[in-house]
């Protein structure tokens, strides 16, 4: 019998600091826009990648899928790209566009200099799901926001995965609703994995991130579901307990020059203990993931 860990990709929507259009709505969404939502893992086992690693390397990966599916009956145009450094201008979505379910609005976060400044719940019952579908040639994401029966607000991810979006900002632009069918039998360009990656690597440490996304220009992209930054000990080793297994991390060196390369070991591979649930990163997390790392990419001596 095939285990299946179910991840609840919930994650806050933070406003975008020059203001937004998105409104949560004042009224229930009908039942299309409301559920379930997310990911699920669907591979039998981790396919484990152990030796030494770049940043941005994966060490281990799984298959996964997303909990819910439709497609769009009809085309719809919005306006792509609306912000104040971009062109805008229109795209449309042709009928049979393949969609996902996620979760975003669960809560309106704020950050200012990576700091959480407020922070609204919104209500169980105006809380829609969102439809996302990939950008064409799968350059990112666009996410559609249930409004009201007519209104929908259409928000991209350009940089990202185009099968798990971060979504991190709120400027987007009001559209038309889509007419949306469910439908689990709809493909996508990207196949959609939940993977443990090299994030960053320094003389005093080193993060690992746990990423549901995909592979985006030879670099893997998406959701950040959790994340680890583990001290160097002073032999230059670490353990790494993560997805349910133990890995032993060492530094590299090439001669006596200290890289950022890290060799991996697998203690014990990742497995599974039942059936498992996952959050995304709180708005508290995500702040202080966001300072790791631009921590990490600040040069030596720089103030």
């Amino acid at each position: 019998m095939k285990k299946i860990i179910t991840l609840a990709v919930v994650s806050s929507f933070a406003l975008a600091s020059c203001g937004t259009t998105y409104t949560p709505p004042t009224e229930p969404a009908p039942a299309i826009w409301q559920g379930k939502a997310g990911l699920k893992i669907t591979g039998k086992e981790y396919r484990l990648a152990p030796g030494i690693k770049n940043e941005g390397d994966i060490f281990a990966e799984i298959d996964a899928d997303h909990v819910r599916k439709g497609r769009l009956t009809e085309d719809v145009t919005y306006t792509s790209g609306p912000g104040v450094t971009q062109i805008n201008s229109e795209m449309t979505l042709k009928a049979g566009t393949p969609l996902y379910a996620r979760q975003f609005t669960q809560s309106i976060t704020t950050l200012r200099n990576s700091r959480v400044v407020s922070q609204t719940q919104q209500r169980a019952d105006r809380n829609p799901i969102e439809w996302c579908a990939e950008r064409p040639q799968s350059k990112g994401a666009v996410c559609i926001f249930w409004q009201d029966p007519i209104t929908a607000f259409y928000s991209e991810d350009r940089r990202g995965s185009s099968v798990s979006p971060e979504m991190r900002t709120g400027v987007g632009a009001k559209g038309p609703m889509p007419k949306v069918v469910e439908d689990m039998n709809v493909s996508f360009n990207n196949d959609i994995k939940l993977a443990l990656v090299i994030a960053r690597s320094n003389k005093k440490k080193v993060l690992i991130q746990q990423i549901a996304g995909s592979n985006v220009d030879g670099r893997f992209r998406g959701n950040v579901v959790t994340f680890q930054d583990k001290r160097w000990g002073e032999d230059g080793t670490t353990e790494l307990s993560m997805a349910g297994g133990k890995f032993k991390l060492t530094k590299v060196f090439e001669g006596e020059k200290e890289t950022d390369k890290v060799k991996v070991d697998v203690v014990e591979p990742p497995k599974f203990t039942g059936l498992t649930a996952l959050s995304n990163l709180s708005p508290e997390d995500r702040a202080k993931l966001m300072q790791l790392l631009l921590k990490a990419a600040t040069p030596v001596g720089s103030k």
